[in-house]
């Protein structure tokens, strides 16, 4: 053990007997004035000042490669004392304060450095300078100020990285920050080597991208975010499919144009597919200028022919078909002057017509009938069978009906004649248009 001076400031002691005990008391005071709130004048150089500039005390921290009258004193304490320098040689864990900017420096055996560290309750180093161990920290807002507290993380340009870290066992885990540019983004490790960006927001925060993120509107990795185009959100341009839509889209919107056999007619088209897997789905069309909407099923991979749906706007109007497979309305219904029709999507029509005509009737056996047979041109022409009628507007007289598929002709049967009167029938008509 050092009698002679302490250990921590190196302070020398008034030994027992000693002549001239003021001169040591006095190093001992100048020391410790030096020490005490130590500043600096300037930051570590190597190259002294001149003495001729400089008050009486002024204090210097030396270099790594000192020179002049600070040679061999790398990492000491230069003080001007009586047009001289006096040299003090720091122990690790001195700190003194910059005078100039207020900066500390910390010695670490060595030299000088403006790395501090401060540990509570946990070690620091020169990665983690400051370290903290507890169970929580709380940054509080300044009582005297405006309420708020900000954590500000400074990087010194875009190509670097300022985050937070989370970590497990001190193994990194989670990150977010601006990584390696000025965008937004969190990343996510298993291992703490390993990072993958789950999410990444570009500096403008207009576009977002990431492992999180759909790679394109038809990605159907699961739990991925959406983009817009997918399921709904918008548009993924148009597509040209040359196999008629049989194609492997995955489930969601599609916009396409133009006509093929086994599309559904009505030029550009929204599309929504969705799969339930081994070769099952489900087509929906929207089509852009009728307002239709057509769907169709798949088994097997094997797709049923486009059906439309139908609502208000196509129950009635004119119907049609394809191969006995119904293309227009429900229900259309017309009238010219043979009469009014109705004809279903089913093949199913019928045919009504108030008609007068003049009779002209001839004797046969105990009967009067019509000399010659009248004709109704039916408004709507049949296909196949026709069940026709023709009812007089009494009960004194009947008719006999041979119907056609254009149109029917009766005869006037009666007891007595009927020459040159003017009668009026009731005529319907039944059969298939189709």
């Amino acid at each position: 053990m050092d009698w002679e001076r302490s250990p921590t400031l190196g302070l020398p002691y008034i030994q027992e007997g000693q002549a001239q005990a003021h001169v040591t008391h006095n190093e001992a005071i100048r020391t410790l004035d030096l020490l005490v709130q130590a500043t600096v004048a300037a930051p570590p150089r190597d190259e002294p000042p001149a003495l001729a500039d400089l008050p009486h005390g002024a204090c210097y921290p030396v270099g790594d490669s000192p020179s002049g009258d600070w040679t061999d004193r790398a990492g000491a304490l230069a003080v001007h004392e009586g047009g001289a320098w006096t040299f003090l040689q720091p122990r690790a864990g001195w700190r003194v304060a910059v005078a100039t900017d207020g900066r500390v420096l910390q010695h670490d055996g060595a030299r000088w450095s403006a790395t501090v560290t401060l540990g509570v309750n946990a070690e620091p180093d020169p990665v983690h300078r400051l370290s903290v161990a507890a169970d929580a920290t709380l940054l509080g807002h300044d009582p005297d100020g405006s309420g708020d507290h900000r954590v500000v993380v400074d990087k010194a340009s875009g190509g670097d990285t300022a985050s937070v870290v989370f970590q497990t066992a001190r193994s990194g885990r989670a990150e977010i920050g601006t990584t390696g540019n000025d965008g937004l983004a969190l990343r996510v490790s298993a291992d703490g080597e390993a990072w993958t960006d789950a999410l990444r927001f570009d500096a403008t925060g207009r576009a977002v991208s990431g492992e999180a993120v759909q790679a394109d509107a038809s990605d159907a990795t699961p739990d991925r975010l959406l983009r817009v185009g997918a399921f709904g959100l918008g548009s993924t341009g148009t597509a040209a499919y040359t196999d008629d839509l049989n194609g492997p889209l995955v489930t969601g919107w599609y916009y396409t144009n133009g006509n093929t056999a086994a599309r559904p007619t009505g030029n550009s088209f929204w599309l929504v597919r969705m799969e339930q897997g081994g070769g099952i789905g489900t087509q929906t069309a929207y089509l852009h200028k009728t307002g239709a909407t057509y769907r169709r099923q798949a088994a097997g991979n094997v797709w049923n022919p486009w059906r439309q749906l139908y609502d208000q706007a196509s129950v009635v109007g004119n119907v049609g078909q394809s191969g006995g497979v119904p293309t227009g309305a429900v229900i259309e219904r017309g009238s010219n002057a043979g009469g009014e029709y109705v004809r279903w999507a089913d093949g199913t029509q019928i045919c009504t017509h108030r008609l007068t005509v003049t009779v002209t009737t001839e004797q046969s056996g105990p009967f009067h009938r019509s000399n010659a047979p009248h004709v109704w041109t039916y408004p709507a022409a049949f296909t196949g069978a026709v069940t026709a009628s023709v009812t007089p507007d009494d009960t004194t007289r009947w008719a006999c009906v041979s119907p056609g598929t254009a149109n029917a002709q009766f005869r006037i049967v009666s007891p007595g004649g009927l020459s040159g009167l003017d009668r009026t029938f009731q005529c319907s008509a039944i059969g298939r248009w189709f």
